[in-house]
């Protein structure tokens, strides 16, 4: 119940995000015209197709710097998963060495 009330507002809040977006890409539509400074360049291009490509850019940024960061939290992940999994072995070794060591015990006299 909860999960599909979460997918519900997920999708209304996307949905009015995109309806923003639209609206504000028709709204502007007009030519604006971006100087860079220490460059000769002129570029002209409609208003909301800057405002798209300045939040592509940041969007690509962000996700690109997340990575970078993330990675070395993964492997650190990876290699205490592997030490488990090498130290889970040992015990399984050490238990069954230990269930046929009593096993095998000697005779009492």
């Amino acid at each position: 119940m909860l999960r599909t009330t979460t997918k519900i507002l997920k999708v209304c809040i996307y949905g009015a995000i995109i309806l923003a977006g639209v609206t504000f890409a028709v709204s502007n539509r007009g030519m604006v015209e971006l100087t860079f400074y220490p460059l000769p360049y002129v570029v002209s291009m409609p208003l909301f197709l800057f405002f798209i490509l300045t939040f592509a850019i940041g969007a690509t940024l962000g996700w690109s710097i997340g990575r970078v960061k993330v990675g070395s939290y993964r492997r650190a992940h990876k290699q205490a998963i592997q030490r488990i999994e090498a130290l889970e072995n040992e015990l399984g070794t050490m238990r069954t060495n230990q269930t046929v060591r009593s096993a095998v015990a000697l005779p009492q006299r």
